[in-house]
């Protein structure tokens, strides 16, 4: 499981419906409902309940959409916060870089 894996996830269960996820995440059904199936096993908990109106998630599926929704969150607080510290690494570089030029 990684963290696309989560990402379709949350879009399935946001959109209640494997096609309709597949079709905002621009991926075929299939790869869709595999990448389900195969959470499912890893976890070895079934997350949606399934009919012939769409999907539905159970106890667990809301309970790991939090945990999703937490992982992500902080996936991209974690990006943000090194691409901020590469923008000031490389600022003080180039400031260090300017005020040795000057003297």
């Amino acid at each position: 499981m990684n963290l696309n894996d989560l990402e379709i996830f949350k879009t399935v269960y946001e959109s209640d419906s494997i096609n309709q996820a597949a079709s905002k995440l621009k991926y075929a059904q299939s790869n869709i409902s595999q990448r389900i199936n195969h959470i499912e096993k890893y976890l070895e908990v079934k997350l949606f309940i399934r009919s012939n109106n769409g999907i539905e998630p159970n106890e667990e599926g809301k309970e790991f959409y939090n945990y999703c929704l937490r992982v992500l969150n902080e996936t991209e607080f974690i990006k943000t916060k090194i691409k901020n510290n590469k923008q000031t690494l490389l600022c003080s570089e180039l400031l260090f870089s300017y005020l040795t030029q000057q003297r």
